[in-house]
């Protein structure tokens, strides 16, 4: 009784809604056969009525499924009333037709066919609701294709369609794979990630402490041959502990691999655990990617046995080199390479970007002036060569994307070459360099003897960061005396670290010229007890006097030997730079005792920065002090000057205070 009172509110409803159809537009239903015969012929209603849906005359249809529901002839008449309305793009309306033709006693034909129609409805529906899935599978698993994978990721949650769409593996074009380093697992692991090694990969990274060359062979066996970056790096690169590369990375098997999905390959990133790699090493990875443009192989040893050269695979070359499209290389080269001047020049023309860095100290006395005299040659934009020169911070500038050519970025770590090839470098290039790192080499350095230059006519417009540092030997004699190569340098200068011996007091004067200065860190390196204070105290009694125009930010400031009451100077002068964001200055004496501040000293420098307006830009600092406590204090000197010191300088983030 139930099912009838369901199935007659549902037919009411339909002819509620086939009323108001046929009413608004137009079509009475005279102009239907209005003969009793035809009326009454089933049959001739039934083929009417196929005949107007194929010539998707839907109201005709529909008024003549409601004949056919007149006559009784409930499961026919709902069908095609059910698809008269979805042919009027009334899909909900045509759902309910379906439903109580389902209704019906009667269990024929059209009773089947409502309950397939009544699927393929619904899903028609919720199509309708969500456009994009109307698009081939082809176009949209290619606009999901472009996504970056958080994004990707998100689409998942849409529907179960484009959550089946957004993990095709015909989508990932870019795959990040952490291979396990259980043995037990990783064929297993492998297994279920080779889905989504595709054909059409174009980016593939590899996190791994293991072996690497099954995963690589499954790349080979895919047939990766779209690969444009290939990265294979360390594990995790927050773990403490060291992530270390099996010793016989390149060997065969890897360049046959390498050699299969590589003629595509632009980017080419590896990590290892080894010093050094050999020059024949990168001749055959040349030869292998011929489209090679980015070559970044990066030493991680730390241990002295791991600064041994890599197993060399005996493969012979089968191209010339010369014909290279790589622009960047950064390289851990070994000794030899320097032996062989022309190398670079001869077979890498295009190169931009040169990095050659070394993890260990050189063994042997050598001079690499002829080596890096021919690298002129080369219309280089970065030229780093020495110690870990790979892990000096780089600074990015908005003119680093111009295609100008010339020199922007050249940084000599502890390398041995002459003043005279150090001089001819700098003058070639003194009106493109941007950056300028020059650590002298130990113990000597060629050419050190050699009076102070005379570089009265130098001039560098537009040089920003210069980083200079000796190791026992001093100041190149290129860039003697240091107030002078000051004076070359323009006002463009941001940032400077210069550690040297004993400074002048022409150089930290110098320093006061540069109205875009941000970071100055000047460490001092040996005990001068008679000029240790003067030029230190000059320059922050210069950079407090400049007051709201003074643009210093950070000022790290290592002196070699310090009195209490020079600290103490030193400390509260720098008080008066309201500039300043970090201030350090600490003692690098070779002295019995560290020299210390009081809490005196601390309380001085806290007013200071009150009345220069220090205390709303400070949120680093640091600095030794002694340890006692006042008679009656309820605190030690270290926490009463941490409090004060919180207290002072609401917008304060670090402040390192060592116990000497």
């Amino acid at each position: 009784m139930t099912d009838n009172n369901s199935l007659q509110r549902l037919v009411a409803l339909l002819l509620k809604e086939i009323n108001y159809v046929l009413h608004n537009n137009l079509l009475s239903t005279s102009s239907r056969p209005q003969r009793d015969r035809d009326l009454r012929d089933v049959g001739f209603l039934e083929e009417h009525a196929s005949k107007e849906l194929s010539r998707h005359n839907y109201l005709e249809a529909l008024a003549t499924g409601k004949a056919l529901l007149s006559l009784g002839h409930n499961t026919q008449a709902l069908c095609i009333i059910g698809d008269s309305l979805w042919g009027l793009h009334r899909v909900n309306k045509a759902i309910l037709a379906y439903s109580a033709a389902l209704k019906c006693k009667a269990q024929d034909d059209h009773t089947r066919l409502a309950a397939s129609r009544i699927r393929a409805a619904r899903t028609y529906a919720r199509r309708r609701k969500d456009p994009l899935s109307c698009f081939p599978d082809e176009i949209m698993l290619d606009i999901l294709s472009l996504l970056d994978t958080p994004s990707r990721v998100a689409c998942t949650a849409v529907s179960h369609t484009w959550r089946a769409y957004a993990t095709s593996p015909f989508t990932w074009k870019k795959l990040d794979v952490r291979l396990r380093s259980d043995y037990d697992i990783a064929d297993i692991y492998i297994h279920n990630i080779s889905r989504y090694v595709t054909p059409q990969l174009t980016h593939l990274t590899i996190y791994s402490d293991a072996d690497i060359r099954a995963f690589m062979s499954l790349v080979e066996d895919k047939h990766c041959v779209a690969l444009k970056s290939l990265e294979l790096l360390r594990r995790n690169k927050d773990e403490s502990r060291e992530i270390r590369l099996p010793r016989n990375y390149f060997c065969e098997r890897f360049f046959r691999s390498l050699e299969l999905v590589g003629q595509s390959l632009v980017h080419l990133h590896i990590v290892l655990s080894v010093g050094t790699v050999s020059t024949h090493t990168l001749r055959l990875i040349l030869d292998t990617c011929p489209a090679l443009e980015h070559l970044e192989c990066r030493s991680e040893a730390k241990r002295l046995d791991d600064r041994d050269g890599v197993h060399e695979p005996n493969l012979p070359l089968r191209r010339q080199a010369q014909h290279s499209r790589l622009k960047y290389l950064s390289w851990p080269a070994e000794n030899y390479i320097y032996r062989d001047p022309d190398f670079f020049p001869s077979n890498l023309p295009n190169l931009e970007t040169l990095v050659l860095s070394k993890s260990f100290v050189y063994s042997e006395r050598q001079d690499f002036s002829r080596f890096v005299e021919r690298l002129s040659d080369l219309n280089l934009k970065v030229l780093m060569i020495g110690q870990r020169v790979d892990k000096i911070p780089a600074q990015t500038y908005a003119s680093d994307d111009t295609t100008e050519g010339g020199l922007r970025r050249l940084k000599l770590c502890r390398i041995p070459i002459s003043d005279a090839t150090l001089r001819r470098l700098l003058l070639q290039h003194q009106s493109t360099l941007q950056e300028l790192v020059i650590m002298t080499w130990e113990p000597s350095m060629p050419g050190t003897s050699e009076p102070d230059a005379n570089i009265q006519g130098w001039h560098f417009p537009g040089l920003r960061r210069v980083h200079i540092s000796e190791h026992g030997t001093g100041i190149p004699a290129t860039l003697r005396p240091l107030s002078n190569f000051l004076k070359a340098c323009t006002s463009s200068l941001e940032s400077i670290t210069i550690s040297q011996a004993l400074f002048a007091l022409s150089t930290t004067r110098a320093l006061l010229n540069f109205p875009h200065l941000k970071h100055a860190s000047l460490y001092e390196l040996r005990d001068h007890p008679q000029q240790a204070m003067e030029p230190m105290v000059a320059l922050a009694r210069g950079l407090s006097r400049q007051k709201e125009s003074c643009p210093l930010q950070a000022l790290d400031l290592t002196i070699g030997l310090l009195f209490d009451e020079d600290y103490e100077k030193l400390f509260v002068a720098a008080g008066n730079i309201a500039s300043l964001k970090k201030f350090k200055v600490v003692p690098g004496t070779l002295a019995d005792r560290d020299p210390v501040l009081s809490i005196k000293a601390v309380t001085r420098f806290i007013r200071r920065a009150v009345r220069s307006g220090l205390v709303k830009n400070l949120t680093h600092i640091k600095f030794l002090m002694e340890n006692g406590r006042e008679e009656g204090a309820p605190h030690d000197h270290f926490e009463l000057a941490k409090t004060n010191l919180v207290a002072a300088f609401p917008h304060i983030e670090e402040i390192d205070i060592v116990i000497a």
